[in-house]
């Protein structure tokens, strides 16, 4: 109980005398948001803040399976930066879960605020947090139909077949998206490819 405030007042000491504080357990800001981001040194910052609130509320909801528990840090996010479209895409997911029909909202809104390419990589890599192949899978086929050289399309499909088990798929997306990626010059994604490549490999022949 008197450690969290003790290290803030530590923090403020160093801070006003030109140091810097690093504080992890992003946990503890759960319920904070309105507080810390009152206190961020621009609102980007802020906004940081309020995203890595939201992805640690977003682990919580594909390790529990609580739609409704996500939702709330979703719409708590969306108090303070109601245009994020991250938590828009979120929200619309969720909400779609629920069976709600203001999903719809929650989507074309994200949808105003993306590029379509954005808007579909996001939905799809949200569907992979949440263990949801098939609606990845989908995300991912609509990005393909749009550029059929986009890597990224491939490398989030890939996680859908991947969470499906099927690794065969799997390995010949990954395989596509290294070979765009390095026609493109995507060094990181090139590399990110391979290495996933490697491991799924190795777990094709061990099955």
């Amino acid at each position: 109980m008197a450690g969290n405030p003790a290290t803030g007042i530590c923090s403020d000491l160093v801070i006003a005398e030109g140091g810097r504080s690093i504080l992890a357990e992003c946990t503890e800001w759960m319920g904070c948001e309105e507080w810390l981001t009152s206190r961020a040194a621009s609102p980007a910052i802020a906004e940081q803040i309020v995203a890595g609130v939201q992805h640690i509320a977003q682990r919580a909801l594909a390790s529990e399976q609580s739609p409704q528990a996500a939702l709330a840090q979703i719409d708590a996010g969306l108090v303070i930066t109601p245009a994020s479209p991250t938590l828009l895409n979120w929200r619309g997911i969720l909400l779609a879960q629920l069976g709600d029909a203001a999903s719809e909202d929650a989507f074309a809104q994200a949808r105003a605020r993306q590029s379509e390419k954005d808007f579909l990589l996001e939905r799809a890599s949200i569907n992979i947090q949440l263990g949801a192949g098939d609606a990845a899978i989908a995300e991912a086929d609509k990005l393909i139909s749009l550029n059929p050289a986009l890597p990224e399309a491939y490398y989030v499909r890939a996680s859908g077949y991947e969470i499906k088990d099927d690794i065969a798929k799997a390995i010949a997306d990954l395989e596509q998206a290294a070979a765009l990626a390095d026609a493109q010059g995507n060094s990181a994604l090139y590399a990110s490819a391979r290495i996933r490549l490697g491991t799924l490999m190795q777990r094709s022949v061990q099955q």
